[in-house]
């Protein structure tokens, strides 16, 4: 069995946290670390690069087919009322999670969503992530959410749906940027402030 990692970054040195779970784990055996470079090295001993493993692969491969309530998807809870919990999302939950902002507000190819929340998350996931995918929009990736960069983007690449929680928008509303490309805005997290819809 193998564990597939992030690298992460100094502040999260996921690798790292990785390499010391799979020591304490017997049945885990080897451990795939993706590198921001896909050719550069691993930033831990025992492990291979995701770059390694797939540079010997061939490009085209059989698939396998995998039915609909099969686990597709562990996403763990924040555990605000307890514990976190793993709660498992199917091929079928996110194919319909995907198809539901579509018919909401009739995402399309045209479609250019900023990104900047996180994936391992329900709502970048499904609402921003896999939804504008499904349709063959575009994505802008921000990584971390700053306000300066985030209207900065809009701006540049003409973002037309924008997801985030609340103290996002009132971020943004502090910016001095051009946001009229933006036809589509959607919130969670938290309750939206009737004055920041405003």
């Amino acid at each position: 069995k193998a564990l597939l990692v992030f690298e992460g970054t100094a502040e999260l040195p996921m690798a790292q946290m990785a390499r010391a779970a799979v020591d304490e784990v017997e049945s885990c055996t080897h451990l795939v670390v993706m590198t921001a470079n896909p050719a550069g090295p691993s930033p831990v001993e025992r492990a291979l690069t995701l770059g390694q493993v797939m540079h010997t692969q061939p490009p085209v491969f059989p698939t396998h087919p995998s039915p609909p309530d099969d686990t597709a998807v562990i996403l763990y809870t924040s555990g605000t009322t307890g514990r976190a919990k793993g709660a498992e999302l199917t091929h079928a939950n996110l194919l319909a999670n995907a198809k539901v902002p579509h018919q909401l507000v009739g995402l399309g190819a045209e479609t250019v969503a900023l990104v900047a929340l996180p994936l391992f998350h329900a709502f970048g996931m499904t609402v921003m992530h896999n939804a504008v995918l499904a349709v063959g929009g575009t994505l802008v990736l921000l990584p971390r959410f700053s306000a300066g960069d985030a209207a900065a983007l809009i701006a540049r690449h003409r973002v037309t749906f924008f997801g985030g929680v609340p103290t996002m928008y009132v971020a943004l509303l502090h910016q001095e940027a051009d946001l009229s490309t933006v036809t589509w805005c959607v919130s969670g997290g938290a309750p939206m402030p009737a004055e920041v819809m405003a």
